[in-house]
């Protein structure tokens, strides 16, 4: 959730619902009054489409035409609430009364998705402004781990698995191997190569030291917090 590199242009998340909102609203306005040519990116799920901040940061980008895109990934839930039993319109409609396009497209089928952000970047790096993207998704398992264990049945499992039919993985691998792009072996080479990255990442942490308490606190602070040792225990 808190992942974040400058360096690559991933500003950091955190974890206040449609938070980073308003934070994209301010890279777009530094990088239109510096005459960058970028765009900012600001994602979000159905749960924030009622949070006031994510619309100001509409209203405002839309009065600055500034060069930023708001994706909304739609998977239906706000943890375990429907979107149909706390909103009345859908996100993409609702975008549109800031003056900006509110588009709707399969956020399971990777090229619809693709071509609407291309769409999207040109509108934005030519000064038009910012437009809204919503992709209709869904999550095939709970929204935290705890859902198996209290048992919650907000959705049906008939649900579940008409969502699954749509994968987005299983679908494009279909699509790209007819098409002629990549062969079937291509990818099973990929998936073997994968599978050995991430077991030698497995094995190299089960083989690693176990962390000491004296450094619980390591790099949490800019300045090492004083007199405190780590987690009360001294070193």
């Amino acid at each position: 959730m808190h992942i974040a590199d400058v360096g690559l242009g991933i500003f950091g998340a955190n974890g206040i619902v449609g938070a980073g909102a308003p934070i994209a609203c301010g890279a777009a306005h530094k990088f239109k009054a510096a005459g960058e040519n970028r765009v900012a990116v600001s994602f979000f799920g159905d749960g924030a489409i009622n949070q006031g901040v994510v619309h100001e940061a509409m209203n405002l980008a839309a009065i600055w035409k500034l060069p930023v895109i708001f994706i909304c990934e739609n998977n239906q839930y706000a943890i375990s609430t429907p979107l149909r039993e706390v909103t009345i319109l859908e996100p993409h409609v609702r975008a549109r009364a800031y003056g900006m396009p509110g588009v709707a497209v399969d956020g399971m089928d990777v090229e619809a998705v693709y071509h609407a952000a291309i769409t999207a970047v040109e509108r934005a790096r030519s000064g038009n402004g910012p437009t809204f993207i919503e992709c209709l998704t869904y999550r095939y398992f709970g929204h935290y781990t705890g859902e198996r264990h209290m048992k919650m049945t907000y959705r049906t499992q008939e649900e579940l698995e008409s969502w699954k039919l749509k994968d987005p993985i299983k679908s494009w691998t279909a699509r790209i191997v007819e098409s002629g792009l990549c062969s079937l072996k291509d990818i099973q080479a990929i998936d073997a190569e994968i599978e050995t990255e991430i077991q030698r990442g497995v094995d190299f942490a089960r083989s690693g030291p176990l962390p000491v308490s004296a450094e619980a606190l390591d790099c949490m602070y800019a300045v090492p917090y004083p007199n405190t040792p780590a987690w009360g225990i001294e070193s």
